[in-house]
């Protein structure tokens, strides 16, 4: 139980990320890249996971 409460417990102690507007343009562009290649990462790992799964 007491791990589970230092878990939910660290998000209070991380600091509120900055609005998207309040950021340098270099550091959005950054952001929006790598999300969309994790996200394309992601979902071509899952893809030949279940090709595996199914042949």
């Amino acid at each position: 139980m007491s791990n589970i409460l230092t878990v939910l417990r660290l998000g209070e102690l991380m600091p509120e990320m900055k609005k998207d507007h309040e950021l340098p343009w270099v550091i959005r562009l950054g952001r929006w890249v790598f999300f969309v290649l994790g996200t394309l990462l992601a979902g071509g790992y899952v893809a030949h996971c279940f090709k595996e799964w199914f042949l």
